[in-house]
């Protein structure tokens, strides 16, 4: 056999060992804690209702409801004040990285990242992941 089919053999045959044993699609296996039944106790420490007025450049404000779910779902609504009279409802998966709470993107909504101040406050970042701070607005919502 020339050396180059021993060597593509070889390959395939190693490649062939490699994948056997993946019955379930990369991540959802039980050696994945995100499959497990019960939430893992950063979001249950987490879950609630966090609420507040958020400062808006064209409004009077943007009445901000974040409902975390100890399964890590999420519900944002969001109604701007003196411009829409409906709220508008994103609803996904939030995740923790240290301290920082993200919603991603959903549809055509913008993804939100918070800093966890406190077991009862989250502080709205920008979009570089910096923490919004002005003396004179608030940034910030509050659990309920």
């Amino acid at each position: 056999m020339p050396r180059s089919s021993t060597s593509a053999a070889v390959a395939a045959l190693l490649l062939f060992a490699a994948c056997q044993g993946r019955e379930n699609p990369y991540g959802t296996g039980p050696q994945n804690p995100a499959a497990e039944k019960e939430a893992p106790p950063v979001a249950q420490s987490l879950a609630g209702t966090y609420a507040d007025t958020i400062p808006c450049a064209d409004c009077r404000g943007i009445l901000t409801n974040l409902q975390l779910n100890a399964d890590s779902t999420y519900v944002l609504r969001e109604t701007y004040l003196d411009k829409q009279p409906e709220p508008t409802e994103q609803r996904g998966n939030w995740r923790l990285r240290g301290q920082v709470l993200t919603l991603p993107p959903s549809g055509a909504h913008p993804g939100r990242s918070y800093l966890v101040e406190t077991s009862s406050q989250l502080l709205l970042l920008d979009g570089s992941g910096k923490p919004i701070r002005d003396a004179n607005l608030d940034y910030s919502l509050e659990r309920q």
